[in-house]
C-alpha cells in the first residue's frame, strides 16, 4: 500500500504536466484531446477560459441591449442583471444596493402594496408559470409613472435555455413611445369620427387592391338611403346604385382617382327611385413604397345646388329671352369692368360680334374718350350710390358713330352678397335726342316771332289810341273801338 500511495501522487503530477503541455501545444483553445485509440482527455484550464470568455460574451451581449433584463433562478432569486437594469434601478432606487443581485424578485412582487400590487402579484403568478413549465413565456403590460413622466414597459419572462428548467430571464421593455402613439393616434381617430359622424358629408375609406370599404361614415344612410352595414357587405353597391347614364363616366372618373387626387360629379339613385347629384373627392394613399393601398374620399349631396343652378339657368334662359326680344341693350360687367354678358340688341346696335366683345374692358370698346371722365363714376356704382344709378352718355359703335344712351344701373352680387359687378339696362336715345334738338329749335323760333307779333301789336293800339284822342279833341267820333281794353280780366274767363 506504501507504494501505491507514493506511486498516485506521481502519477497526478505527471497528468498535471501533460495538461499543462497539451495546453501550451494547443494555445489554450482546446478544451480536450483523444489518444490514439480514441480515449478523449479534458483539459480543464481551457474549459474554465472557454467558459469565462463564454460569460463575458454574453453579458457584453445583455448590456448592449436597451430593454432591463434580470436572469433569476429557479427559486426566483436574481443571480445576474444587465447594464440598462442597473442604470434604471439607481435613477428611480428601486432596488437594493447590488443593483438586486441576491434579492427574493418573487417575494418583492408577492410583498408589494399600493396602486402597484395588483400588477405586481400578476407579474409573480407569471414568473412562477414560466418556471414551473406550466407556460411557455408571459408577458405583462404595465405603466410605471415617475412624478414627471409617464412610462409603460412590457415584461416579459422565458425560460433559460437548457434540456432542464433551470431559470428565467426576466425582461422589461420600455414601450412608452408606442403607447404615447397609439394614445394620439385614438386621439385623432377620435376626432375623425366625431367630426365625421356629425356632419351631413360621407367620409369613407377603401382598400385599393380589393377595393374593400374599410371605413365610412353614418352620413352614408342618410344620403344613400342604404345601412352602411349593406356597404360593408357588398363594397359594389355604390358602383351599383350610380345612375346608368352616368356609370361609366363615373368609373373612369374613380379609376383617376386612384393615381392623383380627384374632384368629379355624378347622379345616384336611391332605392326609392329617388335621383341625388353627388360630388365625389378621392385622394390615393400610398405606402412607403409609393404604391397606392388606400384611397380616401368625401361624398357631398349636392342635389339642392344642381336644382337650384338649373333653376338659375332657367330664369337666365327666361331673362335673356326677355332682353333679346325688347328694343333696350343691357350689359353685365365685373369688377374690372370687363363684359360678362351683353345682348343681341347692343350688338345690333353698335355693330360688334359677341366675340369680339366679351372679356373686353367696356370703357375701352365703347367709351375710348371718356374712359377718363366715367371711371369714377364706375367705381361709385360699384360702391352702390343712388347719384349714379341712372345715367346718359354717349357709345362708340364700330363704324365710329356716336349714340345717346339713357342707362338704368344696378349691382351685381354673389350669394353671400358681395359685389361682383354691375348690370345695365339702356334705351336708344339718339333720334329723340335729334328730335328734341330740332323741337327746341323751332319753339325758339316760334317763340322769337311771337315776341316779334305781339310787339307790332302793341305799337299798333297805342297808334289808334292817340288817333281817336285826336278825334275827340276835333269833335268828332272815334274812328276805332278799343272797348275791349276796358274789359276786365274776370269777365273775359266768364262762361257765355
Amino acid at each position: 500500500m506504501q507504494g501505491a500511495d507514493d506511486e498516485l501522487p506521481r502519477l497526478i503530477t505527471a497528468l498535471r504536466e501533460i495538461e499543462m503541455r497539451l495546453e501550451e501545444l494547443t494555445g489554450g483553445e482546446v478544451d480536450a484531446v483523444a489518444d490514439h485509440e480514441g480515449r478523449p482527455f479534458l483539459l480543464r484550464h481551457a474549459q474554465e477560459q472557454l467558459h469565462h470568455v463564454e460569460v463575458a460574451r454574453q453579458a457584453a451581449i445583455l448590456n448592449a441591449l436597451p430593454a432591463n433584463i434580470a436572469l433569476l433562478d429557479m427559486r426566483g432569486v436574481v443571480v445576474s442583471v444587465n447594464a440598462a437594469w442597473r442604470q434604471f434601478a439607481d435613477a428611480n432606487a428601486l432596488h437594493n444596493p447590488g443593483h438586486a443581485v441576491g434579492i427574493d424578485y418573487l417575494a418583492v412582487c408577492d410583498g408589494a402594496s399600493g396602486n402597484d400590487a395588483e400588477i405586481a402579484h400578476e407579474a409573480a403568478a407569471g414568473i412562477r408559470s414560466v418556471l414551473d413549465a406550466t407556460a411557455r413565456t408571459f408577458s405583462l403590460e404595465y405603466p410605471c409613472h415617475s412624478p414627471i413622466t409617464q412610462r409603460w414597459f412590457m415584461m416579459t419572462v422565458t425560460p433559460l435555455a437548457g434540456v432542464q428548467p433551470h431559470g428565467v430571464v426576466v425582461m422589461h421593455i420600455d414601450i412608452t413611445a408606442e403607447k404615447l402613439a397609439e394614445a394620439n393616434l385614438r386621439s385623432s381617430e377620435s376626432r375623425f369620427r366625431q367630426m365625421a359622424e356629425t356632419i351631413n358629408d360621407v367620409f369613407f375609406l377603401r382598400d385599393a387592391p380589393t377595393n374593400r370599404v374599410l371605413y365610412v361614415s353614418p352620413a352614408y344612410a342618410e344620403v344613400w338611403g342604404r345601412s352602411c352595414e349593406s356597404l360593408y357587405a357588398n363594397p359594389e353597391s355604390w358602383d351599383e346604385s350610380i345612375h346608368p347614364d352616368d356609370r361609366l363616366a363615373t368609373q373612369q372618373s374613380c379609376a383617376k382617382g386612384m393615381l392623383a387626387p380627384s374632384t368629379f360629379e355624378y347622379r345616384m339613385v336611391r332605392p326609392d327611385g329617388s335621383v341625388r347629384w353627388i360630388q365625389s373627392r378621392r385622394f390615393p394613399i400610398r405606402d412607403l413604397a409609393g404604391s397606392v393601398f388606400r384611397v380616401a374620399g368625401v361624398a357631398k349631396d349636392i342635389t339642392e345646388r344642381k336644382q337650384a343652378e338649373g333653376e338659375l339657368r332657367e330664369s337666365e334662359r327666361r331673362f335673356s329671352d326677355m332682353l333679346d326680344n325688347v328694343e333696350l341693350a343691357s350689359v353685365m360687367l365685373d369688377r374690372e369692368a370687363r363684359i360678362t354678358y351683353c345682348n343681341d340688341y347692343l350688338l345690333r346696335l353698335t355693330g360688334w360680334r359677341l366675340d369680339e366683345v366679351v372679356g373686353r374692358n367696356w370703357f375701352d370698346q365703347f367709351l375710348p374718350a371718356q374712359r377718363g371722365d366715367l371711371k369714377p363714376f364706375f367705381k361709385a356704382l360699384l360702391a352702390n350710390s343712388p347719384e349714379v344709378w341712372h345715367r346718359e352718355n354717349e357709345i362708340l359703335t364700330r363704324s365710329g358713330e356716336l349714340r345717346s344712351m339713357r342707362w338704368n344701373n344696378s349691382v351685381l352680387r354673389s350669394p353671400d352678397g358681395d359685389v361682383i359687378g354691375s348690370a345695365s339696362i339702356g334705351e336708344d336715345i339718339t333720334e329723340r335726342k335729334a328730335a328734341d334738338e330740332v323741337l327746341a329749335k323751332h319753339t325758339a323760333e316760334l317763340e322769337r316771332f311771337h315776341r316779334l307779333s305781339v310787339g307790332r301789336e302793341l305799337q299798333m293800339i297805342e297808334l289808334k289810341k292817340e288817333l281817336n284822342a285826336l278825334a275827340k279833341q276835333a269833335g268828332n267820333a272815334p274812328p276805332y273801338d278799343l272797348a275791349f281794353l276796358d274789359q276786365q280780366p274776370s269777365k273775359r274767363r266768364q262762361m257765355p
